[in-house]
């Protein structure tokens, strides 16, 4: 894989601030053949990833984000819908399984030179969507696909992301008990839908709120690892079962 090209945090705030006036007036324009300052790329890679390559990210990006409106106003019923959509396309391109998604300063880069426009169509302003972690408008459904996908031979592969809601990623995502666990954590968002099917959206919150504290007492004294995945299906079950029984009950 090709490296691609990384900036650090204190480096991009003032790139931010720089692009910020354009972003405002929708005059930006990507320009790959002078990067900002304090863009570089790591100092062992094969080779740099083509100017081509980024152009084509994001020429795939906003043809998605023009689905859905871009760059006129996304109805914020939309909102969902245009982020599934990216998962989607980010889960299934070849180029984002690259190690160097690992890292920040990657996501930076590519949010400050490839797509500033959209998170700031999506986002605005906010300066966590366009720096690295785990708030960066991007690289927070790309961590989704690496959990939630089902695989490339489900008929229903992204299922899990097009079901769940926004408040429900996060939470499962953000759980310790969970989040540091992918197969734990694709297990769990499949039995909060089955078990939180026809809930209210506070009462699906609270369920996992409730079932992720127990799931980390649990792994106290026994290794959830070590289960298969029907086991920790019937207990994900087992521990739903107090909460999601009686739709009719407030939580």
């Amino acid at each position: 894989m090709p490296g691609f090209p990384q900036l650090e945090t204190y480096k991009a705030l003032p790139v931010l601030q720089g692009l910020l006036p354009r972003l405002r007036n929708n005059s930006f324009q990507p320009d790959f053949e002078n990067m900002p300052n304090g863009v570089s790329y790591a100092a062992v890679v094969d080779r740099e990833v083509s100017r081509y390559d980024l152009h084509l990210l994001r020429e795939e990006a906003i043809k998605c984000a023009s689905e859905f409106g871009f760059p006129a106003q996304l109805a914020v019923n939309q909102k969902g819908a245009f982020d599934n959509a990216l998962s989607a396309w980010i889960g299934e391109k070849d180029i984002f399984k690259s190690r160097e998604m690992l890292n920040n300063a990657v996501w930076t880069a590519m949010s400050l030179t490839l797509w500033p426009d959209l998170i700031f169509w999506r986002f605005g302003d906010t300066p966590a969507r366009y720096i690295g972690g785990r708030r960066n408008a991007l690289q927070r459904l790309w961590a989704r696909t690496r959990v939630f996908d089902r695989g490339e031979g489900d008929i229903d592969r992204w299922g899990i992301i097009n079901s769940l809601g926004e408040d429900e990623l996060v939470q499962i995502m953000e759980r310790p008990a969970l989040g540091n666990n992918p197969r734990l954590a694709r297990l769990f968002a499949e039995s909060t839908l089955r078990a939180c099917n026809g809930l209210r959206a506070q009462q699906t919150k609270e369920a996992i709120r409730k079932v992720t504290v127990n799931v980390l007492a649990i792994k106290v004294n026994r290794d959830l690892n070590a289960l298969t995945d029907n086991e920790v299906r019937e207990l994900f079950s087992e521990l739903f079962a107090p909460y999601t029984w009686n739709t009719s009950v407030s939580i």
